[in-house]
This record gives C-alpha cells, sequence and structure tokens, in this order.
C-alpha cells in the first residue's frame, strides 16, 4: 500500500484535485472537517495543563528525569527548532491533505488524535512537572523562551506532544510522500532537532522524549499496518 502511494506521488495527482470539481468539493470539506479533530485534541491538552496547574498550586507533582539531564545545559538557539515545530506540522498536513489517497490523510490525523488521548490519561494520572529555567537576558530568541513559559504551564511533560507529533509527522512523510534521499534525511532531521529543542530550552526532559517515541510509534504501527474494518473501511478508502 505504501509503495502504491509513493508511486502517485511520483506521478503528480494534480488532475485530481484542480479538475474534477466534485470530488475535489467532497474531499476537501471532508478533510477539513477531520483536521477539526486536531482542535479537540488540543483543548484536551490544554484542559490537561490548567487542570494540573490548579490541583498542584502549593506542592508540585513528580520531577521525572534521568541523571543525564543534569548535563544538558540550557540553550536559547535551539527555541528556533521548537517554534519550527508548528511549520512542520503544518506542512505534514497539508502534503496529505493535497493526495489523492484520503486513508494516509486520516491515519495521520486519527494517529494524532489517539496519541494526544492517551497523553491526556497519564497527563491527568501520572503528572509530571519541568521547573522553569531563570532566563537572563533580553535578546529575541531567550524572549520567544519567555513566551512559550508564558502560555504553557510547566506540566503535561511525559510525553512530550512536541515529539510524538513530530514522530508522527515523520512517520508518514517516510512512508507515503516519498520525494528522494535527500527529503527523508531531512525529515528525520527536523525530528531530531525539534526533539532536541524540547530538553534544551527546558520544557521538558529526556524521559519525555523517550515517551512520546513510545506512545507515537505504537499508535503508528497500528494504523499504519491494521486493516481496521477490511478493505471497506473508512479509513482505507481511496
Amino acid at each position: 500500500m505504501a509503495s502504491e502511494e509513493k508511486n502517485e506521488f511520483k506521478q503528480g495527482n494534480w488532475d485530481y484535485w484542480f479538475f474534477n470539481d466534485k470530488i475535489w468539493r467532497k474531499e476537501f470539506f471532508v478533510k477539513a472537517a477531520t483536521i477539526s479533530l486536531l482542535l479537540i485534541a488540543g483543548c484536551l491538552y490544554y484542559l490537561a495543563n490548567n487542570f494540573n496547574a490548579a490541583r498542584f498550586v502549593d506542592t508540585k507533582p513528580l520531577i521525572f528525569k534521568f541523571p543525564i539531564d543534569n548535563s544538558i545545559e540550557f540553550n536559547r538557539f535551539f527555541v528556533i527548532a521548537y517554534y519550527f515545530w508548528y511549520i512542520y506540522i503544518a506542512f505534514t498536513v497539508i502534503s496529505l491533505f493535497i493526495q489523492k489517497k484520503s486513508a494516509f490523510f486520516y491515519k495521520l490525523i486519527f494517529t494524532m488524535v489517539v496519541s494526544v488521548f492517551f497523553s491526556f490519561i497519564i497527563y491527568v494520572g501520572f503528572p509530571t512537572y519541568v521547573p522553569r529555567e531563570t532566563l537572563p537576558g533580553n535578546d529575541l530568541l531567550t524572549n520567544m523562551i519567555r513566551n512559550i513559559y508564558a502560555i504553557d504551564q510547566p506540566f503535561n511533560c511525559f510525553p512530550s506532544m512536541h515529539v510524538f507529533y513530530s514522530f508522527i509527522c515523520c512517520w508518514y512523510l517516510l512512508l507515503f510522500r516519498r520525494i528522494g534521499l535527500w527529503f527523508d534525511l531531512l525529515n528525520i532531521f527536523c525530528f531530531v532537532m525539534i526533539s532536541l529543542s524540547t530538553v534544551y530550552t527546558k520544557q521538558h526532559y529526556t524521559p519525555d522524549i523517550v515517551g512520546g517515541i513510545v506512545i507515537a510509534a505504537i499508535v503508528c504501527v497500528f494504523f499504519t499496518f491494521t486493516n481496521i474494518g477490511g478493505k471497506k473501511s473508512f479509513l482505507n478508502k481511496n
């Protein structure tokens, strides 16, 4: 299935979208409605974050880290990769949105939503905490990190949402949007840099990276290689 999609992308599917108006309109609205599930997933994240902030006013939850985290120093330059995450997510969603094979787009979205759902359970049932860094200086990059700290409470740490979303994007781009080796290497590089940015900006510890990868990998494998509902399943429709 994945090989078929790779070949179709190389051949190009632009006629499907720009000249078949009826199919374009139908697919556009169905896919756009599906994207709204990501908004619900985002609400779950902030709901859990605010819930933990309210219940841990006087005390703090577990600080879950490995010994290596004590040797990782704050580096403001990694905030660029941290913010790039938003572009990376948008690029992946749009890339699969415009493909003729709808199943891969739906699998991407549902993989993201299910990963957020399982993470939400962990955030509430096993909350962790990362103490904020004291940020010296008033340069652009440092202020960008201050904005992150101001918007995002220091909870919802394990697993890292940045990491599991990035892993999911990397996974589906590798499988279903093959351009060449250079693109695959660039894709993996983006995932690695985004993951590293979570610890170098002191938003997360290394266990959060591991947890994000594990959850995303399990859900990716499930949706990629499981024929849910048989050949006529909604997720496997062309």
